[in-house]
């Protein structure tokens, strides 16, 4: 079955009976009310989902005998207020094909007493993610002496991601300034020494930076050209290119590693 939230964490959920919200929360656009009519704050930008949002899923545990349901039951109820992955598939070949991450906030429940083997609920989860993550995609170039080099990052889901990760590895030199520029909107300049052989990781989505495992946040400029809010975004069902300079680390590698992004 399509569009159908199969998996909280480890725990199956039940397909008995189930209703599910599948549809798409509401948007935060900020427009503001003017004498003259209204203003779109975000202009051309896509308006991101309102977090966190509210996904409910209903269905019931079946058992054969009153002691299978108080253990089916009891391990429906021992998810409460657990923070993991929700998964849902959207062709019905994978039970864990997209993901976000969400909280189990409530679970409602009612029964009657002519049914003593069935308990029809529902699970109410907060969801913390804007869009559901997909297939990993990882994209790799070489560095060498002309101080550039170009990644090409393909993006095969219906909507921009926004938290790539970025790894620069140096080679048998050190490495001493980078700058990342993408889509005429991206422009970020790390400087600060990287140790040969040494990882510099740039997390977008987390928004920090670590020199071989330590903080190194504070080495990080924005360039007069970066006209975004965010760090670097890949575009939906397109190909975006990283473009990036860099001083010293010949040899060395980039890396970039995201999820296609389905709403």
């Amino acid at each position: 079955m399509g569009y159908w939230i199969t998996k909280f964490d480890t725990t199956t959920l039940s397909a008995v009976s189930p209703m599910q919200d599948v549809g798409v929360p509401a948007a935060n656009a900020p427009g503001i009310e003017t004498i003259g009519g209204a203003v779109d704050a975000l202009g051309s930008d896509t308006a991101r989902v309102s977090l966190p949002y509210r996904l409910n899923v209903r269905a019931e545990d079946v058992q054969q005998s009153l002691a299978g349901m108080k253990t089916a039951y009891y391990a429906t109820r021992s998810m409460y207020g657990k923070r993991a992955k929700l998964y849902r598939t959207p062709d019905g070949t994978s039970t864990a094909s997209e993901w976000v991450y969400a909280r189990l906030v409530g679970i409602q429940a009612q029964r009657d007493g002519e049914t003593q083997l069935a308990v029809p609920y529902t699970l109410v989860f907060d969801v913390y993610s804007h869009v559901w993550s997909g297939t990993t995609q990882t994209a790799t170039a070489a560095m060498d002496t002309s101080g550039a080099v170009s990644v090409a990052c393909r993006n095969n889901g219906n909507v921009e991601v926004r938290n790539p990760v970025i790894t620069i590895t140096a080679g048998t030199a050190a490495l001493t300034s980078v700058t990342l520029t993408a889509n005429s909107e991206t422009a970020l300049t790390w400087a600060g020494t990287l140790a040969a052989e040494k990882a510099l990781v740039i997390d977008c989505g987390a928004r920090t930076v670590r020199n071989d495992g330590a903080d190194a946040y504070s080495g990080l400029t924005y360039g007069a050209a970066h006209a975004v809010s965010y760090w670097v975004g890949l575009g939906a069902t397109a190909t975006t290119t990283l473009s990036i300079t860099h001083t010293g680390g010949v040899t060395g590698n980039v890396s970039v590693t995201f999820y296609d992004g389905w709403v």
